[in-house]
């Protein structure tokens, strides 16, 4: 597990105790019943649904960025710049580079 793994986790851990101990507290003082304990507010609704929308968000952006980077890269696996049409390794022309036969 490399070290962004452990910390994402490390994160999720300390806000799930953080949420766990105010609603012992909150139970404990009286603020809430066992039976609203379990429920979410209206705030919580939101936050929820933020998340899931900025996940989808964060999906997306990722996807698009593979795909940017796999049109920059040639079949035998060498990552070409965009001004190369052709790889240098195996000499395939560079994949999206397209030649007219009119000569100029």
């Amino acid at each position: 597990m490399n070290r962004r793994s452990r910390l994402i986790i490390l994160c999720a851990l300390v806000v799930g105790v953080s949420v766990t101990g105010y609603n012992v507290w909150s139970l404990s003082c009286g603020r809430c019943t066992l039976h609203t304990l379990l429920t979410l507010g209206l705030p919580g609704y939101v936050l929820l649904s933020l998340n899931l929308i900025m996940a989808v968000i964060l999906l997306l952006m990722r996807r698009a960025r593979v795909i940017r980077e796999r049109k920059l890269q040639c079949g035998c696996g060498l990552r070409l710049y965009p001004f190369w049409h052709y790889c240098p390794a195996c000499g395939s022309r560079a994949p999206g580079v397209e030649y007219s036969s009119k000569k100029l």
